[in-house]
């Protein structure tokens, strides 16, 4: 390890103060010559900035120069004026700081001079002043300091006249030439509008804004000497140093120190862990505490005790959050700069650098704006609660809200304070006005809320049943509540008259034209378990929070109150969504409804999605048919369904229970008395049915003979009527009673020409190929003797084709 030795001569400025001329450790900046240029020419200069960033080294280092040039320079700094003073006594000071510090006014009795004009203002003897003696005896030009200024602004007897004397002597150039030769300088930590309000008596606008920016890196690098002989790699040690300073001369200069008063060195390569680890522990940690000279301290202090502290930290967080935000030079964007908690770069408005990001930081802001509101809480939870912001129950009521209207009084606060503050006014006037006749309204109040959840329509029904009821004694408020809320709102909703903002929640359910009705009522349903579910941005999930039926706590979806929690419970989704989906899908509900509603319970567990997906596909197999839609629900519960694929799983147990081997299974059950009640028809003909049903089973056109029969299988519900065609009445049917089943079945019948007869109708009557002739014939006219009864007119019209094809 390289042996290193210190120069412990060298010496930086971190314990405040100005730095003499020609300090070791002062570095130049562009403010040095823009200052000194523009005192050259003659214009009146503003330095306004953060403390601590080298202002009154500036003056030091323009004053010297311009001496040099033969420039007479008087300095005043304020903070050396008495605070609790007489406004005579004030400006008395300044003039005997302008007439001592020249050298040109000897055996001038100040004193004397003073009283003898005190037929003149305070600011007019000044004006007498300097017309009288400086601009008399100094014939070069002289240019004053005034340095601290901002300590006029707790003076306000004296700040707008003061600088209004500043500003005419400007203006008396125009008129006396000797005022050309005289030039002001103003420096403090103030904004513009902090000093003085009207704009025609400001100085500000007529002389010259001094930028004073942090040191850049490699103005700062001068300050590398000093490490020489502490550190392998000084320029190394340097540029670490400024990555966490950004250039904020204090702060650089306090560190570099830091790092020369070390016991330990920085060899090279370690440059970075170790200037890290000495911010961490000599600055930033327990930071109150080792901030001797409260330069951390006047940051916090200056933000906070501003009337407009709270717009100035929601300024503040947001440029935290985003990194920067557009400079507009607005009050609070005025404040944070003069604080130098954030610097102005291209435009943008920045945190000045690493150290501050690092104390004063988002938990540091989030603190500070709960000490400063005494409603910080409410209010963010109110801000976060809706995008409308109609959430009552984060509002302000009672001596809450007395309190923080209170404390408002005097502030300069944001949008959002006032819109909250607004919103509680008018909450508790609302409230108060219901409840007029209730000795502890506020606890009403509460039971109320805690109802809604701040629904206002549903929280104002409350209040005004509550004002047509009889108030309760001291003490039975959530009784009286709870009882009126369950009498008048919740039970038999759906006649009670109070309750008609529960109805209109339920038809934009169910009548909904954003999204479809079920899936919409099973996001509901995923939504109701106790922990809610995490919100996805689905399109149901939106339309559900935009119906206000449902709330968004911290990313978790959850029903916005308990009243709907008990009308809108997991059995009236289950209601609603059979009825809605039964009405939709099947002409004749019977009992289906009251299946479903059995079986979806133990559907909800089994899959994913029994309303959207499941009870659809279940109906699709199985209406109308409630044993076999029972049939198909038990498998379902009894089978293992994976999450994905659910349709297609179905339809695997369709197959494979119901379908594959329907004549021995027995869940199949339901097929094969459907199948019984065809072909063991008492009322009509099974041959018949057979041909009307194959005939629906290839879509043809049914003939009018057959009506009965077309009603025969409807009331079997073996086929459907929709929109006045009729088809098969599921899935199920149409694969086992299909038309390989028919035809097995037809060939077996009973009428000795029931082929021929078959192949004539399946050609429109015009297949001679199959006539019948000789025995044939005679057998089956023998057969038609028989059973008159079973002939149609379709199968006498063949007969009888017969019958005179063979003549």
């Amino acid at each position: 390890m390289i042996k290193i030795e210190a120069n412990f001569a060298y010496r930086y400025q971190a314990g405040g103060g100005s730095l003499a001329f020609g300090h070791p450790t002062y570095v130049q900046r562009q403010a040095d010559t823009d200052l000194y240029d523009a005192l050259d020419d003659g214009e009146y200069c503003y330095v306004l900035n953060a403390r601590q960033m080298g202002k009154s080294s500036l003056r030091v280092q323009a004053k010297h120069r311009l001496q040099n040039e033969n420039i007479a320079c008087i300095s005043i700094d304020l903070q050396g004026i008495e605070k609790n003073i007489t406004q005579e006594r004030w400006y008395y000071s300044i003039a005997y700081e302008l007439i001592k510090k020249i050298d040109e006014i000897i055996d001038f009795d100040l004193k004397s001079w003073w009283n003898k004009h005190d037929n003149l203002s305070y600011t007019q003897r000044l004006i007498k002043l300097i017309e009288s003696q400086l601009l008399v005896r100094i014939s070069k030009r002289i240019v004053i300091f005034i340095d601290e200024i901002d300590k006029i602004i707790s003076l306000d007897f004296i700040k707008d006249d003061f600088l209004s004397f500043i500003r005419f002597c400007y203006n008396q150039r125009t008129e006396k030439t000797d005022y050309k030769r005289l030039t002001f300088v103003l420096l403090g930590a103030a904004t513009p509008l902090e000093l003085i309000q009207d704009t025609f008596r400001m100085p500000f606008n007529i002389g010259r804004l001094i930028e004073l920016q942090p040191f850049k890196l490699e103005e700062a690098l001068k300050l590398a000497e000093g490490l020489e002989g502490k550190v392998s790699d000084p320029r190394a040690v340097l540029t670490e140093i400024w990555s966490w300073t950004g250039g904020q001369p204090f702060l650089t200069q306090k560190l570099c120190q830091l790092v020369l008063d070390s016991k330990s060195t920085i060899q090279e390569g370690h440059e970075k862990n170790s200037v890290e680890s000495l911010v961490r522990s000599r600055v930033i940690k327990n930071w109150k505490d080792q901030d001797e000279l409260r330069h951390l301290e006047t940051i916090s202090s200056r933000l906070l005790q501003s009337k407009s502290s709270v717009k100035i930290l929601e300024l503040y967080k947001q440029i935290l959050k985003q990194g920067q935000v557009a400079a507009e030079d607005s009050p609070e964007q005025m404040e944070l700069r003069i604080s130098g908690l954030v610097v102005k770069q291209n435009g943008n408005l920045k945190v000045c650098n690493h150290i501050y990001q690092s104390i004063f930081n988002e938990t540091w802001v989030r603190e500070s704006l709960s000490n400063l509101r005494p409603y910080a809480e409410q209010l963010r939870a109110w801000l976060k609660s809706t995008s409308t912001r109609l959430d009552q129950s984060k509002l302000l009521y009672g001596q809450k809200y007395r309190d923080a209207d209170t404390w408002k009084e005097g502030r300069n606060l944001t949008i959002e304070d006032y819109d909250f503050l607004y919103a509680s006014r008018r909450f508790d006037e609302r409230a108060r006005e219901y409840l007029s006749n209730v000795s502890n309204y506020e606890a009403v109040i509460e039971v109320v809320l805690s109802w809604t959840g701040g629904q206002e329509e549903i929280s104002d029904t409350i209040f005004r049943l509550l004002k047509s009821s009889r108030p309760p004694r001291e003490g039975f408020e959530a009784e009286w509540v709870d009882n009126l809320v369950r009498s008048q709102l919740i039970d038999n909703w759906e006649a009670q008259e109070a309750a008609k903002p529960l109805r209109e929640i339920c038809d934009r359910l169910k009548n909904n034209q954003e999204c479809d009705r079920f899936r919409l009522l099973e996001s509901y349903q995923q939504i109701l378990q106790p922990d809610g579910v995490a919100e996805d941005g689905s399109r149901e999930q939106q339309e559900l929070l935009k119906l206000r039926l449902v709330v968004n706590e911290q990313g978790l979806l959850k029903v916005s109150n308990r009243i709907y929690k008990e009308v809108f419970n997991r059995d009236w989704v289950r209601r609603t969504f059979t009825d809605s989906l039964v009405s939709s899908t099947v002409k004749d509900k019977v009992g289906i409804f009251e299946v479903l509603q059995e079986w979806l319970p133990q559907l909800e567990e089994k899959t994913k999605s029994p309303y959207s997906i499941v009870i659809e596909e279940i109906l699709l197999w199985t209406k109308p048919n409630p044993l076999l839609i029972k049939a198909l629900c038990k498998l379902i519960c009894e089978s293992h369904i994976l999450a994905k694929n659910e349709v297609e799983q179905i339809g695997q147990v369709v197959q494979t229970h119901l379908i594959d081997n329907w004549e021995v299974e027995e869940a199949a059950k339901p097929l094969r008395d459907i199948r019984d009640r065809l072909l063991e028809n008492h009322e009509h003909d099974s041959f018949w049915l057979l041909i009307v049903y194959q005939q629906i089973l290839r879509q043809e056109e049914v003939a009018e003979d057959c009506s009965q029969e077309k009603e025969e299988l409807l009331r079997l519900k073996l086929v459907e009527n929709i929109n006045g065609k009729l088809s098969i009445a599921n899935r199920t049917y149409q694969l086992v009673f299909n038309q390989s089943w028919v035809d097995e079945l037809l060939a077996r019948s009973s009428r000795p020409y029931a082929q021929e007869l078959i192949a004539w109708l399946d050609s429109k009557r015009k297949d001679r190929s199959k006539l019948l002739v000789g025995e044939k014939l005679q057998e089956a006219t023998a057969w038609a003797d028989d059973n008159k009864h079973l002939l149609k007119k379709q199968e006498k019209h063949f007969l009888l084709y017969n019958v005179i094809e063979n003549f």
